[in-house]
Formats: C-alpha cells, sequence, structure tokens
C-alpha cells in the first residue's frame, strides 16, 4: 500500500461512539488510506501506537482563538492536547467584517474582549483566512461570523438615518411610563437572584450534581470556552480541558474512553458541518491524535501554562505537527478552502 505514514498496533475510538478495536492505520496524501490488521506502506516512516489511543482530531466547538492563531500559530497548548481544529468567531465577536472605514472600530471592539490592543481586523472571511495561511496556523480553524462585528458594520453605514430613528421612537410609550415596571422587574429578579445564591452556598454537593448531570447529557460537546489573552496569567482550560474530558473524566466513571471522544469529535463536527472530519473512515482528513488511556491534564489555576501529558503524536492532514512527545515545530500546510468557513 502507498502512503506517507504507517500507524501500527493503535487502538482506534474512531468518533461514533462505537467500541475500540485494534488495527494500523496508513497515511497518503493528508487522508486515511486504509483500516485494518497487519497493514504496510512501500515508503514513508512508522509509528509504533504501542496499544495507544488513535482517535480523530479533536475539536475546540467554542473557542476565542481567533487572534492568538494569527500572533502564535503553532498554538502548543492546543496541539498538545490532541485538539486538531478550533470554532471561532463565537459570543458575537470575530475579526471581520471589517469595512475600510471601521476597522478601527472593530479592532477596539475585540481587545475590548481581550483587554489588549488589538491592530488585526479584516474586510471579510477570505482577506482572514489568506492572513491565517501565511502565518502557517498548525491547526484547522472554522469560523463563525461574529453577530456583534456585523452589528458594528451596519451601525457604521446607518448613521444617517439616526434622525429618523429617534422620530420613530417619539411615538413609542415614555420612559417615565415603563420605568417603575422595569424597576419592579429587576427588584424581583434581583430577590430571586439571592435566595438562588443562598441554596448553592449551602448545598455543594447539589452543584456537582448539576455539573455532572449537564456534562454527560447526550447532547453535550466539549469545549474550553478559552479567552487566550496574550501576556496575562492564563485560565488553566484552555491548557487541559480535553485531557481533562478524555483522561480525569472517563476514569471517573461520567461517561466511557468512547462517549468522550464522539463529544470532541463526530458531534462538534456535524454541529459545524464538517464532512471530511470528526472520524475515523477512510478517505477522511487525516487529523488524528495519538494519545495513553493515561492522558491527564497538568494545568491548575497555580501553574495554569501547564501542558498536557500523554499525547505521542498530532497528525494535522496528515502531518505530524507532535512527534515522540514534542512539537515539530512544521509549518502547516496550505488548507483546503472548505477548512475554514462561515456559517
Amino acid at each position: 500500500m502507498t502512503g506517507d505514514t504507517l500507524i501500527r498496533n493503535a487502538r482506534i475510538v474512531d468518533g461514533t461512539g462505537a467500541p475500540w478495536f485494534c488495527a494500523d492505520l496508513p497515511i497518503g496524501d493528508g487522508r486515511t488510506a486504509g483500516i485494518g490488521p497487519g497493514l504496510a506502506v512501500d515508503r514513508g516512516t512508522v509509528a509504533e501506537a504501542d496499544d495507544r489511543n488513535l482517535s480523530p482530531g479533536l475539536i475546540d466547538a467554542h473557542c476565542h482563538d481567533d487572534l492568538i492563531t494569527l500572533r502564535e500559530p503553532q498554538r502548543l497548548e492546543n496541539i498538545m492536547q490532541g485538539v486538531t481544529t478550533v470554532v471561532v468567531g463565537n459570543c458575537s465577536f470575530s475579526l471581520y467584517p471589517a469595512p475600510a472605514l471601521l476597522w478601527r472600530l472593530l479592532a477596539e471592539h475585540f481587545g475590548a474582549l481581550l483587554g489588549a490592543t488589538v491592530e488585526e481586523a479584516f474586510v471579510d472571511l477570505d482577506h482572514y483566512r489568506q492572513v491565517l495561511h501565511r502565518e502557517g496556523a498548525a491547526l484547522n480553524t472554522v469560523s463563525l461570523v461574529g453577530h456583534a462585528a456585523l452589528g458594528l458594520a451596519v451601525m457604521g453605514y446607518a448613521r444617517p438615518c439616526r434622525h429618523a430613528g429617534r422620530a420613530a421612537s417619539d411615538a413609542g410609550p415614555s420612559r417615565d411610563a415603563v420605568r417603575p415596571r422595569r424597576g419592579r422587574a429587576f427588584a424581583r429578579a434581583g430577590r430571586s437572584a439571592k435566595r438562588l445564591c443562598q441554596r448553592r452556598r449551602t448545598d455543594r454537593a447539589r452543584r456537582d450534581g448539576d455539573l455532572d448531570a449537564a456534562c454527560t447529557h447526550g447532547l453535550h460537546l466539549a469545549c474550553s470556552d478559552g479567552l487566550p489573552r496574550i501576556g496575562t496569567r492564563p485560565h488553566p482550560r484552555g491548557f487541559g480541558t480535553f485531557p481533562r474530558f478524555a483522561g480525569h473524566l472517563v476514569r471517573k466513571g461520567w461517561f466511557p474512553l468512547e462517549d468522550a471522544v464522539r463529544r470532541m469529535t463526530s458531534a462538534p463536527a456535524q454541529s459545524v458541518n464538517l464532512a471530511d472530519r470528526g472520524a475515523i473512515r477512510e478517505g477522511l482528513v487525516a487529523d488524528l491524535p495519538l494519545y495513553d488511556p493515561s492522558i491527564e491534564d497538568r494545568a491548575t489555576f497555580n501553574d495554569p501554562a501547564q501542558l498536557a501529558e500523554g499525547v505521542n503524536h498530532v497528525f494535522v492532514a496528515g502531518k505530524a505537527v507532535v512527534a515522540e512527545g514534542r512539537p515539530t515545530g512544521a509549518p502547516a500546510r496550505p488548507a483546503h478552502p472548505r477548512e475554514l468557513r462561515s456559517t
């Protein structure tokens, strides 16, 4: 069989939730070239899995890596967790669209999220994509279009209509008419929130039970909701979310490994319409992390920037960005247009 790399004797956790099985997996032209026992390749390298887990590339379904992927394209904390795709543009924030006269407004808006100065803003998705490819990001980016960014673009063009808007608003209810009702609503909400906080403080066990119920629900997807602020102390979730999910929580019994992997691969892939990723199947893109069953997050609040342990190899479209537990520093390959999309 022709191939670039052969992963031999792996425990295949294919992302569908099906039980794992042992097999070899050759990679050719950036895609899975076959799956089965006793396979060989005519050329290329051999990665000995030694019964490690091989899964589809993990997908961070909700994060805020829009900017840091440009500034730190190797994304060590991600690839060392086995993450090969990030979904950005969440919580209304994205770095585009920024019409020529409004790019500064959008940059300031995104900078408010990060608490930092931002100079990067882009006219549209194609512009953002071009710069990502030029910088050589080590993983895939799926970009949503932030609705606040869209709103800023619309507001910029709506300035001549402000007077008409004021005239229309004069015909509506007066502020005095609605203020008392609004005040009572806020007061009721405040009392309800206070009672809720009191109940939570007196029932820590229930809080843990709620977390268990949320994370084990069948529709739950793993994500970091990471908000990397360059030059500041990070949150440990940016360095350890996925090893905690595939390691600690699996060993704790919250769900079997196969279901944990499904929540990090095929389920988020389906949610953003990635048809060629999210599962291990012949012909799909070879985004593949190889990791020990003892995978573990090391990041803590006292030392939040510790890289995870247990990830042995990570392939992105067949190229090794991690080998023998170390980042290779290999520049990313040019991505296919389908790998970066807006939804």
